[in-house]
């Protein structure tokens, strides 16, 4: 019992290092429209898209901002292609 346990823990972690290893591919190599991606982020911006509030569950008891949890999404499409910790 414990033999096959450890057996599916293994197999288990090798499949999540392989589809992280090619979540990571894909990002690095997967051509990248900057200017494109940029436009879009400043059209949500500026049309107030960001400024849009709901409330997450039914328990939730003040509203909140419906993209609050993309700010590290928006700081890495914003970031430059080539960035610092690619060219050391």
């Amino acid at each position: 019992m414990i033999r096959e346990f450890v057996r599916g823990a293994l197999i288990s972690v090798a499949v999540a290092i392989t589809a992280f290893a090619a979540l990571v591919a894909a990002a690095l190599w997967a051509p990248q429209d900057q200017k494109a991606i940029r436009q879009h982020l400043v059209d949500s911006i500026a049309s107030g898209v960001l400024n849009d509030q709901s409330a997450y569950g039914p328990f939730a008891k003040a509203p909140l901002p419906t993209y609050v949890f993309n700010c590290l999404l928006f700081g890495t499409m914003v970031a430059p292609a080539g960035g610092a910790w690619l060219t050391r």
